[in-house]
């Protein structure tokens, strides 16, 4: 399997904010890819920090994630969201969760540890990311 997936940093998947900055312009590693992603355009990985989703995510895991994959309720995903301007620009955070439902102008997603609802507002949601499971890495 070639090195040839970029990896643009930590994920935050710690409790409280959990928030972390997403700069896809820093590539800080390149790994594997896996069989299932071979021509697959646009999937990058993160390595993740903190508990918050575990179980499911454990601190030191690498996700994969391909930004153009459809969304389902129950999918793990990264969310990135707008925040006000700092120093005249705008900071992108993300943020690991399970996604869950879009209701009333949010975003609706969980954290496991420990096991709470987390909502974003819509308009702040620029975009959400699947984090491909083990059967979207392996092509089945």
């Amino acid at each position: 399997m070639k090195r040839d997936v970029p990896v643009f940093g930590t994920a935050r998947g710690a409790n409280g904010d959990g928030a972390f900055v997403l700069d896809m312009s820093e590539v800080v590693d390149w790994v594997r890819r896996p069989p299932g992603l071979i021509g697959v355009r646009d999937v990058y990985a993160l390595w993740v920090e903190g508990d918050s989703m575990e179980p499911a995510i454990s601190h030191g895991d690498l996700v994969y994630l391909h930004p153009k994959r459809p969304i389902h309720p129950g999918d793990r995903v990264v969310i990135v969201r707008r925040e006000g301007l700092e120093d005249q620009h705008v900071t992108m955070r993300a943020y690991v969760k399970q996604f869950v439902r879009r209701a009333g102008g949010k975003v609706i997603t969980r954290q496991f540890n420990p096991d709470k609802e987390v909502e974003f507002a819509q308009d702040e949601v620029v975009s959400m990311h699947k984090v491909l499971s083990m059967a979207d890495m392996m092509g089945v």
